[in-house]
């Protein structure tokens, strides 16, 4: 009882405005494709580069016809149902990248989640091509990793100070300072582009996210709710079945402001846990800070 008092008396969370059902499950096809103004070896080079950076693991690799596939980090731990990309520099310098494998159908649909990732990759050697001098700042290095950086600083995570009053666990911490009546401008936007279906809100107490080494203003810097449960368990459940990556960024008033490993979020992981286990039950919670 007290950990919910004390949540209610530090914050009111503050449900997103976001989109309601989430979309069909399957993409139609589409070519996936980055040409390139530089030869095809140095093209080649570039994508090898990115994969590489992006810890893909190599199925096959002809170096001498430029083609190389790789295994698909949305399923790479399912050794019945794996998927892969295949990149392939023509002639003319041009990227050109197919999905296959399990979450490709018969009719040439391709699975949301899969369809995500060669779009981030594509992006990725577009990106690396543009600016050839650009460290490498994107990196998928498993399922729930990001393939697409959105620029902002990640958060981090860290236990509370008083464990009395918050319970054990770990707070999702935003190295930012955001004004609490903004909260309502708060969205989270998934790995695939959606934004997220759950409420926002943020905690200041002095028992919480107050890192020397991590948080940049003074005064300590915010945790971040998520609820209610029935939404956090949805949003579990497609991170267990592979829709979405973990990576999110939170933006706010349309401006990215902190990337977070939604896996790591205290309420978010207690759920997935639940997921993995048995079908969630329902609850009357509303929310958490974890």
């Amino acid at each position: 009882m007290r950990f919910r008092s004390r949540l209610l008396w530090l914050a009111v969370i503050v449900f997103a405005s976001v989109g309601g059902t989430p979309g069909c499950r399957w993409r139609e096809p589409r070519t996936y494709e980055v040409k390139s103004s530089v030869d095809p070896k140095a093209t080649y080079d570039v994508v090898k580069k990115v994969l590489a950076k992006q810890k893909y693991r190599t199925k096959q690799q002809d170096d001498a016809g430029r083609q190389i596939t790789v295994t698909a980090h949305v399923d790479e731990d399912d050794a019945t149902n794996r998927s892969f990309i295949t990149a392939n520099v023509t002639e003319d310098g041009r990227v050109q990248l197919a999905p296959s494998g399990g979450l490709v159908r018969a009719d040439g649909k391709v699975h949301r989640a899969l369809a995500s990732e060669v779009a981030d990759l594509e992006e990725a050697i577009q990106e690396l091509l543009q600016n050839p001098g650009k460290p490498l700042t994107v990196a998928a290095a498993s399922a729930s990793a990001a393939p697409a950086a959105s620029g902002a600083p990640m958060a981090w995570n860290e236990a509370a100070y008083d464990p009395n009053t918050w319970g054990p666990g770990e707070f999702t911490c935003l190295p930012v300072k955001l004004p609490k009546e903004d909260q309502q401008t708060l969205k989270l936007k998934l790995s695939n582009g959606e934004e997220a279906d759950v409420a926002i809100s943020l905690a200041y107490a002095p028992e919480l996210c107050r890192s020397p080494s991590q948080c940049p203003t003074p005064g300590g810097c915010p945790a971040l709710g998520l609820g209610d449960a029935q939404q956090v368990a949805r949003l579990a459940q497609r991170l267990v079945s592979k829709e979405i990556r973990g990576m999110a960024t939170l933006l706010h008033r349309g401006q990215p402001v902190a990337t977070l490993d939604l896996t790591r979020h205290g309420l978010v992981a207690k759920a997935m846990a639940q997921v993995k286990q048995a079908p969630p039950a329902a609850s009357g919670d509303t929310g958490g800070w974890r």
